[in-house]
């Protein structure tokens, strides 16, 4: 961790993921250092402690960035072969873990400024109708 004595930024603490300790718990983090070794050693530590038992939408993230990186771990080469969709299948994940985390209110600003029409257009009707269904027994209950 590093923190400077400058007056107007005394209050940030930068931490350097690469020299974090090679702690479980770390793991989540150290996933996102920037040198190599570093990251195996995280993705290592990630795999040994159960990746399939975290949370779904933490388990296809970080299963979508590890592909990105590695593809198939062969030794300490990085094997990236991206194609656009599995990037964009990486930012759909990316997307549903950040908008997850958001409440109702705060998922309506992102969109505040786009109309109705526009925002339920690519939604099947079959779904919209259900969506209905579900706010008028919200409504009544």
């Amino acid at each position: 961790m590093f923190k400077t004595d400058h007056e107007g930024w005394s209050l940030i603490t930068v931490i350097s993921l690469n020299d974090l300790t090679d702690k479980p718990h770390n793991a989540y983090i150290k996933i996102f250092a920037s040198k190599k070794r570093e990251k195996k050693k995280a993705v290592i530590s990630l795999n040994s402690m159960g990746l399939n038992d975290l949370p779904y939408r933490l388990k296809n993230l970080y299963q979508g960035l590890i592909n990105i990186w590695y593809g198939k771990i062969k030794g300490d080469k990085m094997n990236i072969d991206m194609t656009p969709e599995s990037v964009m299948k990486v930012g759909k994940i990316w997307g549903d873990a950040f908008l997850s985390t958001l409440t109702t209110d705060e998922r309506l600003k992102l969109v505040k400024d786009i109309p109705v029409h526009e925002r339920i257009k690519d939604i099947p009707i079959s779904e919209l109708e259900a969506i209905i269904k579900l706010m008028k027994m919200k409504k009544y209950a």
